[in-house]
């Protein structure tokens, strides 16, 4: 099994995601693995959930990158 800690972030555009891409470089362990796999929004919004509930988080986002909570 390859997962142990799964972390996304919205961000507008693929310079956005470069940005975070660099920053979270500077933070690599020494050791182990870290991935960085980019999705589309429509991508991200086809994710189904195949055991358990939707977050109350999840249920108050609607499409929108910026929500407040």
């Amino acid at each position: 099994m390859m997962q142990y800690s799964v972390y996304y972030r919205i961000v507008n555009g693929l310079d956005m995601a470069k940005k975070y891409e660099n920053r979270i470089e500077g933070f690599l362990p020494e050791k182990g693995q870290v991935r960085l796999l980019l999705l589309t929004e429509k991508q991200f919004a086809n994710m189904k959930v195949l055991i358990g509930d939707i977050s109350p988080q999840e249920r108050d986002i609607s499409g929108n990158s910026l929500t407040s909570l």
